[in-house]
Parts: structure tokens; C-alpha cells; sequence
């Protein structure tokens, strides 16, 4: 079973999904969106619901009127709703102020975080050490199949997928932890 994303005309219309088991807060700077797409397309296959920015309609509408409240609002409504956030910390993150935020917002809320890391990163802050650190596929796999609770043949299954291995454009097969340093 397909994952869904819970604010998907859900919230613009009034009606917020109430949040199943667990919701997946996909946390990236906006020039990360390819790579958000993906992993959220990958989350949705493994059947997990998650929040995603871009299919929140209302924040869509906040942001094209410059709306600052109104998107604010909308992010503390995603943390609120979640269970869990997932950062995609890339080059353009250290340039983003909403990632700090949310990861934050996350951790205020005792929220299970992890951290997908990509390629190009090899130094992290050290706030982000306290939640996983998600240097490979395999480490996004386990990271769903124990917080997430997802049955290692669903994932199994969801990572043989195409969608899924897109990730590898952005994620390793494999990256050893001694890659990392942090500040």
C-alpha cells in the first residue's frame, strides 16, 4: 500500500488527514527540490505518509502572496502533524535558514530525526549529530524499517523500484561514516 501525503487538498479544503501511524516531514532548501521529489516519491512507495511543501497547497498560496504568518504557519502546522522529519542536508543547506528551523521545530517536539546526507557533503554541524546520520541507501533503508516501522521486503520491494534508486543521483549505495566530520 502506497503512502499518501497528508496535506494534499486534505488541508486546503479544511479537512487536515488526521496522521496515521506516522508522518514523514521532508525537510530541504527549495533548490533541493528535485532531490526532495524523489526521496518523497520513494517514502510514498515504501508506503509511508509524509509531508512534502510542494504539494501543500496552502503554503503554495502563502508563498505567492508573501504571506510570512501564513507560511510559518503552515510549517508548524506540517511539524505539528509529523512524527517524524528527515533532512536532506546538502551543499545548499548550509545556505538555508528554513532547514535550521524545521530540524529545530522537530527536535522541540521530540520528533525521531534523521538526516540523509549527499555526496557532496563531509562536514555537518553537530546539532545534527544527536538523530541519525544517513550517508548511504542502505542507512535510508534501515532508518525506515526501525523509526518508521516498515517491513524490510516493502522497502525491499519499493527500493528495487526506479523512483526509489533515483536517490542514487544524489545518496550512495555506500558511504563509510568516516567521511564525516563535525563542527
Amino acid at each position: 500500500m502506497a503512502g499518501r501525503n497528508l496535506f494534499e487538498t486534505y488541508q486546503y479544503y479544511g479537512r487536515t488527514a488526521a496522521a496515521s501511524t506516522c508522518c514523514v516531514f521532508i525537510s530541504h532548501n527549495s533548490k533541493d527540490k528535485s532531490m526532495a521529489r524523489v526521496v518523497a516519491t520513494a517514502l510514498l512507495e515504501m508506503g509511508v505518509d509524509i509531508y512534502f511543501d510542494e504539494r501543500d497547497l496552502i503554503l503554495k498560496d502563502a508563498a505567492a502572496a508573501g504571506q510570512d504568518v501564513a507560511i510559518v504557519k503552515c510549517i508548524e502546522d506540517g511539524l505539528n502533524r509529523s512524527t517524524h522529519l528527515l533532512g536532506l542536508i546538502t551543499r545548499n543547506t548550509f545556505q538555508s535558514w528554513w532547514v535550521p528551523y524545521e530540524i529545530g521545530g522537530a527536535n522541540g517536539r521530540s520528533r525521531t530525526c534523521g538526516h540523509l546526507v549527499s555526496s557532496d557533503v563531509t562536514r555537518l554541524p553537530s546539532y545534527v549529530k544527536v538523530s541519525p546520520i544517513l550517508l548511504d541507501i542502505d542507512a535510508l533503508a534501515t532508518w525506515v524499517a526501525g523509526s518508521i516501522r516498515r517491513k524490510k521486503e516493502v522497502i525491499r520491494e519499493a527500493m528495487a523500484h526506479t523512483t526509489v534508486m533515483g536517490i542514487q543521483a544524489y545518496v550512495p549505495m555506500y558511504r563509510p561514516q568516516s567521511q564525516i566530520t563535525y563542527y
